[in-house]
């Protein structure tokens, strides 16, 4: 996958200024029809959350901009229900 472009918030049009964490990678669909993806979050300096997904790799690269409310509803979109705790002491 190359390097995310520079994509500019979607919640307020200012130019991402901060990464969160590192990237999510998996991949997409069925058996021989797999799309590797790479899904990276920011978050802008007005403090908008938002995730660039990167999807295919070539000419059939695809880019999609997603605003969402925190990290954690980020998180919870991506795991289901409830994201796992964290055992006492970490």
């Amino acid at each position: 996958m190359s390097e995310p472009a520079r994509e500019a918030c979607p919640g307020c049009g200012t130019p991402q200024a901060i990464s969160i964490g590192s990237p999510f990678v998996g991949a997409v669909g069925f058996l021989w029809w797999k799309r590797p993806f790479e899904e990276r979050l920011f978050r802008c300096a007005e403090g908008h959350v938002y995730s660039v997904r990167l999807t295919g790799s070539g000419e059939a690269e695809t880019t999609t901009v997603e605003l969402h409310e925190s990290v954690e509803a980020w998180l919870q979109i991506r795991t289901g229900a409830q994201a796992p705790t964290r055992p006492p002491g970490l």
